[in-house]
C-alpha cells in the first residue's frame, strides 16, 4: 500500500503494482461505470454491490467490463496500469451510500494481509501470484 485513506486528498487507498496485473472484483454486482471521463481516475470501473455498497477501481491500463454488465466476485475486470497517474498503481475505494469510507474499516484483515504479502514479495524480487488482489469481501 503506497497511500492510505485520509478522507480529504485520498478518499481510497492506493496500491503500487506491476503493469498488466489483474484487477478482480471485490464482490458480485453491476458495473455502473466503466470509462475514463473523470479526471485523475484514468480508466475506472465502479461496481454497485447492493443498495448500500459500491467499489471503485481506478488508474487501470485496460478495462474488461462495460456499464450495465453483471460481474461475479473475483472476476477479472481490468489490468493494472498508470492511466492518469504518475506510476503504475491501483486506486481503490469502498463507498457506503455513495460516500467514500476507509476500506480498512470494512474489509477483513486477511484481505490486506494478502495485498501486503504480495507487494512485499514483489519488492524483494519474488514473483508472487498477483491474483490475490481482490476476492469476495462485501457479503454483508
Amino acid at each position: 500500500m503506497i497511500r492510505n485513506f485520509d478522507g480529504n486528498l485520498t478518499k481510497g487507498i492506493v496500491f503500487g503494482g506491476e503493469r498488466g496485473s489483474p484487477v478482480l472484483a471485490a464482490s458480485a454486482g453491476e458495473v455502473i461505470y466503466a470509462g475514463s471521463n473523470l479526471r485523475g481516475y484514468g480508466n475506472m470501473v465502479v461496481i454497485k454491490h447492493n443498495d448500500t455498497w459500491s467499489s471503485v477501481y481506478a488508474n487501470n491500463e485496460e478495462l474488461f467490463v462495460t456499464q450495465g454488465q453483471r460481474v461475479s466476485a473475483g472476476q477479472k475486470i481490468a489490468n493494472e496500469g498508470d492511466s492518469d497517474a504518475s506510476r503504475t498503481q491501483l486506486y481503490f475505494e469502498i463507498r457506503q451510500n455513495s460516500k467514500p469510507i476507509d476500506p480498512m474499516r470494512v474489509l477483513p484483515n486477511r484481505w490486506f494481509d494478502g495485498i501486503v504479502l504480495s507487494y512485499d514479495l514483489m519488492l524483494r524480487g519474488v514473483r508472487a501470484p498477483r491474483n490475490v488482489y481482490f476476492y469476495q469481501v462485501l457479503k454483508r
